[in-house]
């Protein structure tokens, strides 16, 4: 059926029947548009923008986002969420990037000065909290909340998301005291709960297990795992004791397929039998897709453990923590064949009496081709580095970041070091517990005229006793503070 305007022309039916929708509809329609979409439409003509008048803020919020988290309380951020849908995507985005496994490997290996250059860390750290179910508490508070608000029935939260940072914290323990059966029971409630309708949000999943690594602590673990297919980074802390029968179990076990898995973390993992177990069978099932290792020194101790494998397992890894370096772990590291973008030594096993700390700079020379960033938290004296002759080492064409202690600064390798092998590094950073000197400046200073590219300095300070820290910077500009 056709229809005629009033001079005469021949409109069809459903054109005037789309331009005489009720305005409502059309708001709904709009509403359905990215916000570039619809700030053109608004910017179209005034009569548009009259009758979408009330959409505008909510629309339009995800345009002026990017400027305003730079500026407004993160807690004010978080409440833009229930503004629209799409300044909820934002948002939710936004944590999701915290959560990364690059960031969370910059939070664990350099984490006061991670916090200071991004403020917006610390609150993430904050609302972890939220999500550490190691605490009895606030696994209580959690299922309360789940419970009343009926989360886990509900069909029509399916996509919701509850773990805003994508982390959650378990401890598989059982408590020895008389509530144990009940806190048995709590734990179940979790998983069920929890896992099954959100594990797909998880992307950092840390598992404490503090009484020991059983059979039945392993199968939960197991268990646990199948429920997280988005893991990116898994953290386990606890001891493998070194009598232990599950040892071999361990090592033929079935790992479910985390196909996301790039993160292993196993820092605060002791595996005390000599043969190693855990690690060597992540390695076996996760370790061609990990891009970042954190671990203690003595990981590399255990005889399964071999450079071979290392090399089979680990092919792609890029960045790697060693902390606690032992002379097994110098000496596995070494002979490897990793292309590692981030190396970082933090501290030394000091019951370790045949570590030769000159072996720590050889096993730098290995990766030095590679590396974009080296932290040496590690105090070297001029002796010990002369075992090793630094002069040996190749070039660090790459190397852009350079972290250590202010005490290698005093020594005279160090400056030799940085002029032959450290010419392309922009940043010198500084790590110590004392106050910063006028001769500590002056000294840092020299620097500048050794590195043509070297743009800032800085001191970290980190004061005994104390959670805070600070900095203090060197702009080559100025040559001062």
């Amino acid at each position: 059926m056709e229809a005629k305007t009033q001079n005469g022309r021949k409109v069809d039916d459903s054109l005037i029947t789309i331009s005489m929708l009720l305005p409502e509809i059309w708001e709904d329609v709009f509403s359905l548009l990215p916000a570039s979409d619809f700030l053109t439409v608004i910017n179209a003509c005034q009569e548009w923008r009259q009758l979408l008048a009330s959409r505008r803020t909510s629309m339009l919020l995800p345009l002026v986002l990017p400027v305003l988290k730079e500026y407004l309380p993160f807690q004010t951020l978080l409440h833009c969420r229930s503004v629209s849908k799409s300044a909820k995507c934002y948002i939710d985005e936004a944590l999701t990037e915290y959560s990364s496994p690059l960031q969370y490997f910059q939070r664990v290996s350099c984490k006061d000065e991670w916090f200071q250059r991004n403020k917006i860390h610390q609150v993430i750290e904050t609302m972890n909290l939220k999500y550490d179910f190691r605490d009895r508490k606030v696994l209580e508070k959690f299922l309360a909340h789940f419970t009343i608000h009926s989360y886990a029935s509900s069909s029509s939260n399916e996509d919701a998301n509850p773990l805003l940072t994508r982390h959650v914290a378990l401890s598989l323990d059982l408590s020895e005291d008389p509530d144990e059966e009940v806190e048995m029971i709590t734990a179940c409630q979790l998983r069920r709960l929890l896992l099954p309708n959100y594990g797909a949000h998880v992307s950092v999943f840390t598992c404490e297990i503090m009484t020991g690594f059983d059979h039945f602590n392993f199968l939960r673990l197991l268990l646990l795992l199948c429920h997280l297919p988005n893991l990116k980074v898994l953290k386990v802390v606890g001891s493998l004791e070194e009598w232990m029968e599950e040892a071999e179990y361990l090592r033929v076990a079935e790992f479910p397929d985390l196909e996301q898995l790039e993160t292993l973390d196993l820092e605060e993992f002791t595996d005390l039998h000599v043969e190693g177990a855990l690690g060597p069978s992540l390695f076996k099932h996760y370790g061609p897709q990990l891009k970042t290792l954190i671990c203690s020194g003595r990981l590399f101790d255990a005889t399964t453990i071999t450079v071979t494998k290392l090399n089979i397992y680990l092919p792609n890894l890029l960045y790697l923590r060693v902390k606690a370096v032992t002379s097994g772990a110098l000496f596995k590291l070494s002979k490897i064949d990793w292309q590692l973008e981030c190396l970082q030594f933090k501290d030394i096993l000091s019951s370790d009496r045949r570590l030769n700390l000159g072996q720590i700079l050889q096993t730098v020379n290995k990766f030095g081709k590679t590396l974009t960033h080296l932290e040496l938290l590690v105090l070297l004296s001029s002796e010990q580095v002369n075992r090793f002759d630094p002069s040996k080492m190749n070039m660090m064409p790459k190397l852009k970041t350079l972290s250590t202690t202010l005490g290698n600064m005093n020594t005279t390798w160090f400056w030799k070091f940085i002029e032959d092998k450290c010419q392309h590094v922009r940043e010198l950073c500084l790590h110590t517990d004392k106050m910063v000197t006028t001769n500590d400046r002056e000294l840092a200073k020299r620097g500048f005229r050794l590195l043509p590219k070297l743009t800032r300095i800085v001191f970290w300070i980190f004061p005994v006793n104390s959670d805070s820290s600070h900095s203090l910077v060197i702009q080559r500009q100025t040559c001062s503070p």
